[in-house]
């Protein structure tokens, strides 16, 4: 919208209603910054590989035993007692 007048290119909105617009895109964009900086993306990526390396654990400890066709319930309670 800057530019538009800085180049001197007619639009149809007269210059009240131009300078509105351009407050009010500029309020926008400051709210949807003010919302995206407010998520604490770097926290729940935390979270998320804290997660991840616990599930790669309970993989591992389960893995070996993971190969025959039979059921194994005492190999995996040590394993669910862990998660609880």
């Amino acid at each position: 919208m800057t530019l538009l007048s800085a180049l001197h290119i007619q639009t149809r909105l007269s210059p009240p209603y131009f300078d509105l617009v351009q407050i009010m895109l500029a309020l926008l964009v400051l709210v949807l910054s003010l919302l995206l900086s407010a998520n604490n993306y770097s926290d729940r990526a935390e979270k998320l590989h804290r997660c991840a390396l616990e599930l790669n654990e309970l993989c591992h400890a389960i893995l070996p035993d993971c190969g025959s066709e039979e059921d194994k319930p005492e190999v995996y309670r040590p394993t669910l007692a862990k998660v609880y």
